[in-house]
């Protein structure tokens, strides 16, 4: 019999893949992320209710080593936020794409199976932006003179925001839902807690600032159409 763990993983890793570049509707897409966000979180609080942490007993944290991919700030950012709202913590090392992830083995899966349908997301977003910037024009520059890097990176970090903005509202849904304020308090705590134990001298980094141009603007406009709705209880 499969163990409710991995029932869950394979859950969320097939919501996710219903995309509509894999022949789903766009408003099936929005369902399917937001609904793997769903199962997620209340999968960590039924397991939280089912053993004795809210009474002090740990669950098993691990320390898992993650590829970001690059290093562009926008793909910090939408780690950061996909870890907090998952009850784990990362951390990066700067000018690296090299990152890692404290947190108990179910959540740390879920956060790499979101972030990299997340980031496929917002590529494909920046990509077709950069071909309609650029459209009918003999040079390679956006209205606003920027080149295709500094143009989809300005536009990454917009994304990005928008998206970790709407999984922090997500989050806050899911734990009205089922009432579980005092759980996450605990949970978030502990979370820290062994974090601190892996890297005990690590810094916080500091916030993205905004990138006054229209390619962020963009980006966050795109970010809110990222299939990641708030469909929690539907369906």
């Amino acid at each position: 019999m499969e163990d409710p763990q991995a029932r869950m993983l394979r859950m969320v890793q097939g919501l996710l893949s219903k995309t509509v570049a894999n022949g789903a509707t766009q408003a099936e897409a929005e369902l399917a992320a937001a609904k793997a966000q769903e199962i997620a979180f209340k999968y960590s609080i039924d397991l939280m209710k089912a053993s004795a942490v809210s009474k002090g007993t740990k669950l098993d944290f691990k320390h898992q080593p993650f590829d970001l991919g690059s290093n562009h700030t926008w793909k910090r950012t939408l780690f950061h936020g996909i870890c907090w709202c998952n009850f784990t913590k990362g951390v990066h090392w700067t000018g690296t794409r090299k990152a890692a992830i404290v947190g108990e083995e179910h959540n740390i899966q879920v956060v790499e199976y979101l972030y990299r349908y997340l980031v496929r997301a917002i590529t494909d977003l920046s990509n077709e932006a950069w071909h309609r910037e650029t459209r009918g024009r003999t040079y390679t520059t956006s209205a606003e003179g920027e080149g295709e890097g500094t143009f989809k990176d300005r536009f990454g970090r917009g994304a990005a925001t928008a998206v970790v903005n709407r999984l922090y509202g997500q989050r806050a849904a899911s734990q009205a839902e089922t009432q579980s304020s005092a759980l996450v308090v605990v949970r978030d705590a502990d979370v820290k807690q062994a974090f601190q134990v892996h890297y005990p001298a690590t810094r916080t980094s500091k916030g993205v600032k905004r990138a006054a141009s229209s390619s962020w603007s963009q980006g966050v406009k795109a970010g809110k159409s990222v299939p990641l709705n708030a469909a929690l209880g539907r369906g």
